[in-house]
């Protein structure tokens, strides 16, 4: 009897420092995470996905060495590298130039800004990335291009309702597909529910999404046989930080979530977590033809207004759903009190 294919799931993590009104929140914040002598950000999360044996890619914005100089960007990199997870390059132009996505640049400055990242991650760890995810999701057709241009066949940057300007028409729902010669590889996103023609999209967030959200993903993905499922992270996902960036606190609630999701797939036996590197060998080897279809789950307005009612303050939707159901709720309890009378 041949054994059955696991499902293939990415743990992407957008790996960055910040800047806020000039000042510049760096990496021991923004990716470690070290806040009251422990650490939040990287390396506790490789520390969790090793004891599940999951390999984690992490998107590094190197452009950083431009205000940091090299050696903070050459330790992150190496520390990833060392302890056998995926250094792959995010591109966040902002720290050289003014605009922050990379389709406010033509073509020619797109395969530069591409050289120079691709160029600064061999030098930190003796590899070529051969992955890639513009920073804010802003990515259009001439960032594909680029990629190709240097060698870099595979994009995760496509995200459904964010800044792309990638044509949604072109890419299968949690699909995968080759435009423009490079490998699309996007964010796993699912409707919240339908009504009428309102059908809100969400993506696969460690952070925006409960875990029951993120089980029924991975569940309908493995009895649907996506061809891959692909979880959004930042390395600053298990803190809180105010909008100023000045205070910084830990976000266990959501650190503990992560560990209970890899345990959940451990348990199921059905998943494997890989990285987007070896995802795209193992397709490669397969000889599978992209685009390879998936589909869009609809998780169920149960599902949606319970987590927006336990997080109601992540997000205005959540507040907006928290507070329609509350009313809800009210006009119920005023009927049954008329109708008592």
């Amino acid at each position: 009897m041949m054994p059955v294919e696991k499902t293939r799931v990415l743990i992407t993590v957008d790996t960055e420092a910040d800047m806020r009104d000039g000042r510049v929140i760096p990496p021991e914040l923004m990716i470690y995470g070290r806040v009251g002598g422990q650490e939040y950000g990287i390396n506790r999360m490789m520390d969790i996905a090793d004891r599940f044996g999951a390999v984690v890619t992490f998107f590094v914005s190197v452009y950083e060495h431009r205000r940091l100089g090299m050696e903070p960007v050459r330790k992150v990199c190496a520390d990833i590298d060392s302890r056998g997870h995926e250094v792959q390059l995010h591109t966040h132009p902002n720290w050289i130039y003014d605009h922050r996505f990379m389709w406010g640049y033509p073509l020619a400055k797109q395969v530069e800004l591409i050289a120079e990242g691709r160029d600064v991650i061999q030098s930190c760890i003796g590899r070529y990335p051969i992955a890639h995810r513009a920073g804010g999701f802003g990515a259009d057709t001439n960032t594909l291009l680029a990629l190709g241009e240097n060698g870099i066949m595979v994009d995760s940057t496509f995200l459904n309702g964010e800044y792309s300007r990638l044509d949604p028409a072109a890419f299968p729902p949690n699909g995968v597909g080759v435009h423009n010669g490079v490998l699309e590889i996007p964010v796993s996103v699912f409707e919240q529910f339908r009504v009428g023609g309102f059908r809100p999209v969400k993506p696969f967030d460690i952070n925006t999404n409960s875990l029951s959200e993120m089980i029924f993903l991975l569940d309908h993905a493995k009895r649907m046989r996506f061809p891959v499922v692909n979880l959004l992270m930042h390395s600053f996902s298990f803190v809180n930080r105010s909008k100023d960036r000045r205070t910084i606190t830990p976000n266990t609630h959501d650190m503990n979530k992560f560990e209970r999701l890899l345990e959940y797939m451990q348990n199921d036996g059905g998943f494997e977590v890989i990285g987007i590197g070896r995802y795209y060998e193992i397709l490669r080897a397969s000889g599978a033809k992209p685009p390879l279809e998936g589909g869009m789950p609809v998780s169920g307005v149960a599902r949606t207004v319970a987590r927006a009612c336990r997080y109601p303050a992540k997000g205005k939707a959540n507040m907006a759903i928290a507070g329609a159901f509350a009313l809800f709720l009210l006009s119920i309890l005023a009927a049954v009190f008329l109708i008592a009378r």
